[in-house]
């Protein structure tokens, strides 16, 4: 039986490491779509399945061309695949683009479980885009997020989008549902911000049909009597030039009179001073604030707002049961009893009392009238809106409590209007809302975010950028005002009895918000210091003081309803959308894109019916032709924009009318209203809608003096009381109780406290002794009401000014004492008028005043003959707040609202003809980069007799203010320039700009001017940044480099040769960087060359990189390669050469020729002479590194005669390529008139080396020249050695292995006897020191060459004669050679023509080539002209192994044939008696007999077959034997000079 094992698997871990057999117990093998049960219960380590996946085959969907994916989210609980598509590429990453309505938009989701799509939303308002793929995409619960980084974060409800759509059948036809998702505020996280406040009033405008009397009539009113009954009681305001009704007319509406057939009668109260007539425009306002006293069917609580000062907002719930921001809250809901006015009595009970019984509040029912974003019965499907909340707010707490909340259904009764009213009747709040919902002013999302993720149930988001940049400030001023009653303002109603506090400092700022509630910090105005006047009014900037009146005639009590704070906007709130400076832009963006005006000039007709509106252009007006295009928008009448989807244009656009088409209805302020003087166009706008843009307003407040006390006191005594006299009557002088000081009425005053009184101007009882009784108050005290003489009311009271003259300057008060009415020493029994103090037989406290000011209009108090308590008030400095803190007011709205009441009726500019900004950093001071730039009336004509000056120039995402720094200026030409009345920007004398590193950020600018037309200031921004002119570098010449250099390319001089394009040359230098391109590359595909990014400098490591041309690219990049970089890029060229001989060897003088010829002159210039005798000469040259210890035994001649030693150079051979040139001469056989038979002879030159440091000298064979060498090992050492008459032929610079010398041809050295000529021997040897592969790169070579026993031969030669041969070496870089002695000069002298000193360049003539054939090497001739020229860097013919075509050496010589072709070449030396010509055979590709490739590209043939001597290159000459020229080896000449 077999062996059973058993396994369990609790480890539930796959192990595929381990032999089967020690598996250990637990673990498995392999297992597929299954998982092992790890749970406490009784089923652990059971299988379980586990599903695996599933190809998906139906992922097809044929919707829209051009679809892409850009964004897929998975849900495994819901088996759900969600898919976002869309096929706009947006062509401007940096600044997305909207994506057009004819774009296809899709979100869409794949059930895996029925193979289904679901379309969830579509439309071109998703916006998105192939350049920004959806990567942050989360499900919670039903609620679907996602971001791009391009739109702010969203979210759908998936159960609610699907619901309204139908699944996708590609095979069927689709129809679908009303989509649930149609605009971005519905699918933001961010929810719609209710920015309105809740008003407190209603207001009707009517067109009267005629009147007379107190009434007039209206007809064909929607709602006829029923409706306008609603305003019986309201206020009626006519706006007229002539007779206009104000609200200080106090004209009521009385009745309201159904007169059937759609006429309605108002009947008013008390009667207009003239009648209403047919046309006028008249409006009423009503309070929502009543009291209900007299109703006993009213519900409310009559007792509890009371005493409670209270405020309302509300707030939205939407479908997913999120929360909108509050909505700004109503100021505080207060109409004191009396309306606050004191009656019969009341003066008296308030200073009895201290208080003011009546200052109670009697509004006891509210309608509150809630802003809606559209129709009430269209919310829920619009806005999503559910429900709204009623909040309520009591002022000194900072609980919000809930009233009520209002289900969407139950606001949709109240029909198609966009307010829902709201009856607060005094009850209490259900609930009160969290603190987190209390302080909640912003929704923390962000405008936009690259990441999202989530943790738990909340999303976060990542790399965002969390808020928008506003503008730096806005244009506008402020001045303390009286509330306006002509209708223009509601606040005179609404709140009745709010004012503006005296003797307050206020900072007045606007808040900026998108339509999401993303806000701004407070922007304050950009006239802060200088102010403005209109009309003889001043208005200040941001900041203002409300002064007290100073005269009587300030303030009328009876038609006075409160100062309030009237902000004068000048120019337009302004922002441009820009994403890399964070600015949004307007959510409402004025329509500019057919005339120069502003918006489009109607003519009167102009109609609204339902969805259409039809207007007639103003042919007065051309500027002014902005007309409504398809897809722009209109403020809606029951929304705040409605779009444009058609539009019919007429043909004559002056005389037919437009007729628009939109979805919802146009708001009737596009009707035509008559200006209040002729030729003033009546302007109307069309928008382009930015959704992330700046979309309301409202204006907050600081003003920290808060808390102060009315001080209610029973009238004030000028100066002190009058004492009585004492008892005794006899005295002389007279004498009295108490001498009271005289003289002190306007520079003391008494006054008494009691009561409340006490407190609120309370003792200083610090730092007081124990016995004191009498204390100061530090309570600075201001003069409200005062008692005056009025010889008909003993008790009359009037308004105190404690102002002195023109200064606003508040004139305070201070209780220098106060102390109990005996210790004053006013005694009841002692003062003539006891009743100048209220109480006194009680003893109260009384304060004692300085009151030394003059020039008040009137004194405080009453002198003792005529004070009698009444009612006076003082008022307490306020409490300064420690809290610089911004309140909101209810003054709030849409800032496409704010920007067109700006421009109505305008008389200034309002704005600036169109800019051409070309800031480039190439310009010079003074250029202009802007073209002529005018200021226009909102007609779009230039204001030509405009003032303007620059205000301001602000610099980077700082806005570092430049405006003094001369990088910029204006420029205004004058009045006799045909462009007067315009300006221009120019390059200031700071001559500064250059586009630098993160210019594309920092060099932003934003240039205001300040433009004063018709008294009216206003001020534009003009913005560019600085252009970057291309940057340029100079071309490269051709370069020659030693291979044995580090430096390819040396630094460039930045500034001459190098710009970056700017005009000041001491900034061309800044932020360039240098790069290269198809740089060479080793083998192994590594670079060779690195570049200095700040010089350009290009290095190698020495010796790393192959001789050979190198053709790259070099360039250069401004602004060091950030933003907005532009580059110049240059061709190279860069021939690597052979590396050159260190320094230290070659001469630096080249010796060319012994005179005279002597021993001495010789040996002074490492020359060997023999002047003739029997003894030869023999001389070693010799190269070390240490000359200090030297043995040349081992290599000296033997036998009779001297040795002459001579050290060339320093030191020894540690790189390149020496040429070793041995000269021999013997000078004229013929001297003075004698003929001599004169020759020379010698036994050779050989040539030895030797590792520095080393002892022995060995061989130099031509195994180590790599120029004209065959490879043949065998080659001996020596040069031209002496005749050896067993060989048959000569013996040559080391030709085969042979080792003499033919005397038969010695005469070569030995020309006729009484031949008057000159004899040269010349022949070379070279040493490559990078092909001694054996040593290490730190050893060095040394070197010795010897010339054996030089003698010369004539029976009686005479000493000193010029014909006794001498001999020299010449050491020489063979690559870089600069001296080659020929014929007694350097011939370097005579090839100026081919030769170039500074690259080493030299010119060689050729013969034709011909195919390689055995007698390759005879001559062949070489006629100028026939052949095209070639070049070399090495001027010895035979050591040249590769060709060039072209001057640079950069076209390599290649020939024709396939294999190789032989030619005759040499140097034309036009000077030289002999002409040096060579044979070689270059090849294209040649190679041995087994395949081995021996040359290629034009490289020179060193081991031809037929060849048996040791060199590459043959001297050939013509009409010379053949088998003498092949072996001439490198013997280069035996030249016979004619004298």
């Amino acid at each position: 039986m077999a062996q059973e094992i058993k396994n369990t698997f609790l480890k539930s871990k796959m192990n595929k490491d381990l032999d089967d057999r020690i598996l250990p117990n637990g673990e498995y093998r392999n297992a597929l779509n299954i998982s092992v049960g790890r749970s406490e219960d009784n089923d652990v380590g059971a299988l379980e399945n586990v599903i695996g996946n599933s190809l998906i085959t139906n992922t097809q969907l044929n919707i829209a061309a051009g679809l892409d994916v850009i964004g897929i989210h998975a849900d495994d609980a819901s088996e759900q695949i969600f898919v976002f598509l869309t096929n706009y590429v947006d062509p401007n990453t940096s600044e997305p683009t909207d994506a057009p309505s004819t774009s296809y938009h899709f979100i869409y989701s794949y059930s895996i479980l029925n193979d289904q799509y679901t379309k969830l939303v579509e439309g071109s308002f998703l916006n998105f885009s192939k350049t920004n793929r959806i990567i942050g995409v989360n499900l919670l619960e039903n609620l679907l997020f996602w971001t791009d980084n391009r739109n702010q974060p969203r979210q759908i409800n998936i159960i609610s989008a699907a619901n309204s759509t139908n699944l996708f059948d590609s095979n069927a036809e689709r129809t679908p549902t009303p989509p649930y998702y149609t605009e971005e505020h519905q699918i933001s996280v961010a929810k719609y911000n209710p920015y309105q406040a809740i008003k407190l009033y209603k207001r009707i405008e009517l067109t009267a049909a005629g009147g007379a009397g107190n009434y007039f009539t209206i007809i064909d009113f929607e709602g006829g009597a029923e409706e306008l009954s609603k305003y019986i009681g309201a206020i009626v305001l006519k706006k007229s030039q002539t007779n206009p009704i104000n609200g200080t007319d106090h004209i009521h509406v009385e009745n309201v009179v159904n007169l059937g057939a759609n006429n309605t009668r108002v009947l008013v109260s008390p009667a207009p001073s003239a009648p209403i007539t047919a046309g006028q425009k008249i409006t009423l306002i009503s309070s929502n604030m009543t009291n209900e006293s007299s109703n006993v069917d009213w519900p409310g609580d009559p007792n509890f707002l009371e005493e409670r000062f209270v405020r309302f907002s509300y707030r939205f719930k939407y479908d997913d049961n999120e929360y909108s921001l509050m909505a700004p809250f109503t100021q505080i809901a207060y109409v004191p009893t009396q309306k606050g006015y004191f009656i019969e009595g009341d003066e008296e009970a308030a200073y009895q009392s201290t208080i003011v019984q009546f200052m109670k509040n009697n509004i006891q029912n509210i309608k509150l009238a809630i802003p809606l974003p559209d129709r009430a019965n269209q919310i829920a499907r619009t806005y999503k809106i559910q429900e709204i909340e009623i909040l309520f707010r009591e002022a000194d707490g900072t609980a919000v409590k809930v009233l009520e909340s209002i289900p969407a259904t139950v606001v949709a009764t109240q029909g198609p209007y966009n307010v829902y009213e709201y009856e607060y009747q005094s009850r209490k709040p259900y609930k009160t809302l969290p603190e987190a919902q209390t302080v909640r002013v912003y929704d923390k999302v962000p405008v936009r975010a690259f990441s999202q993720e989530t943790a738990g149930n909340r999303i976060i988001y990542g790399n965002y950028r969390d808020k928008h940049t506003p503008p730096p400030n806005l244009n506008y001023n402020c001045r303390i005002s009286p509330k306006n009653t002509t209708g223009t303002f509601n606040n005179f109603i609404e709140y009745p009895n709010h004012s503006v506090k005296r003797n307050r400092n206020y900072q007045i700022g606007f808040v900026l918000s998108d339509k999401f509630g993303r806000q701004s910090p407070v922007l304050l105005s950009s006239v802060d210091e200088v102010g403005f006047e209109a009309a003889g009014i001043f208005y200040a900037g941001s900041s203002i003081y409300s002064p007290y009146d100073d005269s009587m005639n300030d303030t009328d009590v009876f038609d006075w309803v409160g100062d309030a704070i009237l902000v004068n906007v000048i120019s337009q709130v302004s922002s441009i959308k820009n994403q890399s400076t964070g600015t949004p832009g307007l959510y409402a963006i004025q329509q500019k894109n057919t005339s120069s005006g502003d918006g489009y000039a109607i003519s009167a007709g102009a109609s609204i019916n339902s969805n259409q509106y039809s207007f007639t252009l103003d042919s007065n007006f051309v500027n002014n032709a902005n007309t409504p295009k398809k897809g722009d928008y209109l403020r809606g009448e029951f929304r705040d924009f409605v779009e444009v989807v058609n539009v019919e244009e007429p043909a004559d656009r002056t005389i037919e009318p437009f007729v628009i088409t939109t979805i919802g209805q146009v708001n009737s302020l596009y009707l035509y209203v008559a200006p209040p003087t002729s030729g003033i166009a009546v302007i109307k706008y069309s928008y382009i809608i930015n959704d992330l843009g700046w979309y309301s307003y409202k204006i907050v407040v600081k003003q920290t003096q808060q808390d102060y006390y009315n001080a209610y006191l029973p009238g004030f005594l000028d100066g002190y009381p009058i004492s009585l006299q004492s008892s005794d009557p006899t005295a002389n002088p007279v004498t009295f109780y108490t001498d009271f000081p005289t003289g002190e009425e306007g520079k003391t005053a008494h006054v008494v406290l009691i009561n409340d009184n006490i407190n609120k101007i309370p003792r200083d009882l610090s730092e007081v002794g124990p016995e004191q009784r009498q204390y100061r108050s530090s309570v600075k005290l201001y003069g409200r009401v005062n008692n005056y003489l009025d010889t008909n009311d003993p008790i009359a009271t009037q308004q105190y000014f404690p102002r002195s003259g023109s200064s606003a300057n508040a004139i305070d008060h201070i209780a220098s004492t106060i102390a109990t009415a005996l210790e004053l020493k006013f005694i009841p029994d002692e003062i003539e008028n006891p009743g100048n103090f209220y109480q006194l037989n009680t003893n109260p406290y009384i304060a004692r005043l300085a009151t030394s000011e003059t020039g008040l209009a009137n004194p405080l108090g009453l002198p003792s003959e005529s004070m009698v308590p009444t009612l006076t008030v003082y008022e307490t400095e306020a409490q300064e707040s420690l809290l610089p803190i911004y309140w909101e007011t209810t003054s709030e709205g849409l800032i496409a609202d704010l920007n067109a009441d700006v421009l109505e009726n305008f008389p200034g500019a309002t704005d600036l003809s169109n800019v051409s900004w070309q800031l480039e950093e190439d310009l010079s001071p003074g250029q202009s980069f802007t073209n002529n730039i005018y200021a226009l009336s909102s007609e779009g004509n230039p204001i030509v007799n405009a003032t303007i000056s620059l205000e301001s120039i602000l610099r980077g995402p700082d806005n570092s203010d430049i405006t003094n720094e001369g990088i910029i200026v204006i420029d205004i030409p004058g009045s006799q320039s045909p462009d007067y009345g315009s300006f221009n920007l120019k390059v200031g004398p700071a001559n500064s700009l250059v586009y630098r590193r993160n210019s594309a950020e920092l060099d932003q600018f934003v240039v205001t001017v300040k433009v004063i037309a018709d008294g009216v200031v206003s001020f534009f921004t003009v913005t560019g940044d600085l252009g970057n002119n291309h940057p340029s570098l100079d071309a490269y010449n051709d370069s020659y480099v030693d291979s044995a250099s580090n430096i390819i390319i040396a630094a460039r001089n930045l500034g001459t040769t190098v710009s970056n394009g700017c005009n000041n040359t001491e900034n061309q230098q800044v932020d360039i960087v240098f790069f290269m391109q198809d740089t060479p590359t080793n083998a192994n595909g590594e670079l060779l060359w690195t570049i200095n990014s700040n010089t350009g400098e290009i290095t190698q490591v020495p010796f790393s990189t192959p001789e050979g041309v190198y053709n790259f690219k070099i360039g250069i990049k401004d602004a060091a390669g950030t933003d907005g970089t532009l580059d110049d890029i240059q061709d190279v060229t860069i021939i690597i050469r052979p590396p050159s001989v260190n320094d230290g060897i070659i001469p630096t003088t080249c010796f060319t020729q012994l005179n005279p010829v002597t021993v001495e002159v010789g040996r002074n210039n490492k020359c060997i002479v023999n002047e003739g005798g029997n003894s030869p000469t023999s001389g070693i040259w010799y190269i070390v590194e240490d000359g200090s210890s030297l043995d040349f035994t081992s290599i000296t001649p033997s036998g009779n005669g001297t040795v002459e030693q001579f050290r060339v150079g320093t030191e020894a051979h540690s790189r390149g390529t020496l040429s070793f040139t041995y000269n021999l001469h013997r000078g004229f056989d013929y001297v003075n008139g004698d003929d001599r038979e004169t020759y020379m002879v010698m036994d050779g030159v050989y040539f030895y080396y030797r590792i520095a440091g080393e002892s022995t000298w060995d061989p130099l064979t031509r195994v180590n020249d790599t120029y004209n060498n065959t490879g043949k090992n065998n080659a001996p050492n020596f040069s031209v050695r002496k005749q050896n008459t067993d060989q048959s032929y000569d013996q040559r610079d080391g030709a085969g292995d042979q080792n003499g010398i033919d005397g038969n041809q010695f005469d070569l050295m030995e020309p006729p006897q009484g031949d008057t000529r000159e004899v040269w021997v010349t022949g070379m040897r070279v040493s490559n020191r990078e092909s001694y592969t054996a040593l290490d790169e730190n050893q060095k070579l040394e070197y010795a060459v010897v010339i054996e026993r030089l003698q010369a031969q004539e029976p009686n030669m005479a000493p000193n004669y010029n014909n006794s041969p001498y001999a020299f070496i010449t050491v020489e870089d063979l690559n870089y050679a600069t001296c080659i002695p020929s014929e007694n000069e350097n011939a370097l002298a005579n090839w100026q023509e081919f030769y170039d000193g500074d690259n080493l360049l030299f010119k060689y003539f050729r013969s034709t080539s011909e195919e390689q054939s055995d007698d390759w090497w005879k001559y062949s001739a070489i006629t100028e002209g026939d052949e095209p020229p070639l070049y070399s860097n090495i001027p010895y013919p035979e050591f040249v192994n590769q060709f060039f075509t072209d001057v640079n050496l950069t076209t390599l010589y290649v020939p024709d044939s396939e294999a190789s072709e032989s030619i005759n070449y040499k140097i034309n030396d036009v000077e030289a008696s002999s002409q040096l010509q060579w044979a070689a055979v270059f090849a294209k590709n040649y190679e041995d007999e087994e395949g081995n490739s021996l040359a290629i590209n034009g490289k020179k043939v060193f081991l031809l077959a037929d060849l048996d001597i040791g060199v590459g290159s043959v001297r050939t000459v013509e009409n010379y034997d053949g088998e003498i020229l092949k072996n001439l080896g490198t013997l280069r000449y035996i030249n016979i000079l004619t004298n």
